[in-house]
């Protein structure tokens, strides 16, 4: 999509599993729909450290009519990146998502779906396995 032109999946096609990757430029710009009357129109607003973190917390707590629990953990990889890990609990429709940035010009947000229905039970192997990837990620993150 122009419009966002980094948005990035990783794809685990051996257990039906996507990390969807979204990066966004703090100071830069992202475009919307937005609804007027009855239809919808592009607007285009700056990305604020505190916006995009807003909706990052938004997007993960959207999840807490099915979760049982949301724990988070902060973290700084050492490497001028830190950010908050999510693991939800329950059936939730992901059980993983993170945040990564610098606070001045990188923001960037994962969250782990897969193409089921949500089942802790059936899915906690897979989950745990793909956390370790996951966690890979966000401590080797480097910006250019």
């Amino acid at each position: 999509n122009p419009d966002n032109p980094y948005w990035i999946n990783v794809d685990f096609p051996r257990f039906k599993g996507r990390i969807y990757l979204c990066y966004k430029t703090i100071g830069g710009y992202s475009v919307y729909k937005v609804k007027k009357g009855d239809r919808y129109a592009d607007s285009a607003v700056t990305n604020t450290f505190e916006g995009l973190r807003d909706e990052a917390y938004r997007m993960t707590f959207k999840h807490t009519l099915k979760a049982s629990g949301i724990g988070d953990s902060v973290f700084n990889n050492g490497n001028g990146v830190s950010g908050v890990y999510f693991r939800l609990e329950g059936d939730a429709a992901t059980s993983r998502q993170f945040i990564v940035t610098d606070s001045v010009r990188h923001f960037l947000r994962g969250a782990l779906y897969f193409d089921t229905s949500p089942n802790s039970d059936s899915l906690s192997v897979v989950n745990d396995f793909l956390e370790k990837d996951m966690l890979h990620l966000i401590r080797t993150l480097r910006w250019k």
